[in-house]
This record gives C-alpha cells, structure tokens and sequence, in this order.
C-alpha cells in the first residue's frame, strides 16, 4: 500500500542499469531525484 492520499497498491519491478558513473550522471540523479521531491511536496500540500 502507498502513502498516497488516495490508498492504493503499487506494483514495482526492480532493474539493474549499468552505465558509467561520472560527474555529469551524479548530477543528473540529483536533479531527478530534487523534481520528485517536488512534485511530492506539491501534491501533499507540504510545497517549501
């Protein structure tokens, strides 16, 4: 079950991607991972 606000069962597959780490793929990660916080935050109403 997720923490949505709307309850419901997610399904997920797990997958090992294999690529070069390098500087640019970390910052890539960060601003991925940034947006999503965002969009989360924006969507519970808890937007910084």
């Amino acid at each position: 079950m997720t923490k949505d606000i709307v309850q419901r069962k997610a399904t997920f597959t797990r997958y090992e991607l294999f690529a070069e780490f390098t500087p640019e793929l970390m910052e890539r990660i960060k601003a991925f991972c940034k947006a999503v916080d965002e969009f989360e935050a924006q969507t519970t109403g808890k937007a910084a």
